[in-house]
């Protein structure tokens, strides 16, 4: 993975030039660029020993997640926003999002009993 040793890169799917700036990465064994670490990460795979690890193919990696843009570079497909103005949405696929919990009152038929902390059961 290059961060600064190159200003752009020709990507080896389009022959397209690709602009490294900003977040942009590239990958020295396979020559593609990509939007991020966590992008370049994903495309790398096998144990870390010497000579093990390997470049998915382009078509591994759209199994895994990642697209290619127009330009050329290999990124994740981005969230769906929440819509706006609703408070507490959570869009399809967002893991680990949680609704909120509603603490127990007084006016509680069994008076706060075994929730007194205001954890969800």
């Amino acid at each position: 993975m290059s961060h600064s040793r190159y200003d752009s890169i020709v990507c080896p799917d389009t022959g397209r030039r690709v602009a490294l700036t900003g977040s942009r990465v590239s990958c020295s064994a396979c020559g593609r660029a990509f939007s991020g670490v966590d992008a370049f990460d994903r495309h790398r795979v096998g144990p870390y020993e010497p000579d093990e690890r390997r470049c998915l193919t382009p078509a591994e990696m759209v199994e895994k997640g990642l697209f290619r843009k127009p330009s050329g570079v290999w990124g994740r497909r981005a969230r769906t926003p929440r819509p706006a103005g609703i408070a507490g949405a959570v869009p399809d696929g967002d893991v680990g999002a949680r609704a909120p919990v509603r603490r127990p009152r007084a006016s509680d038929s069994d008076g706060g009993g075994a929730n007194r902390g205001g954890y969800a059961a």
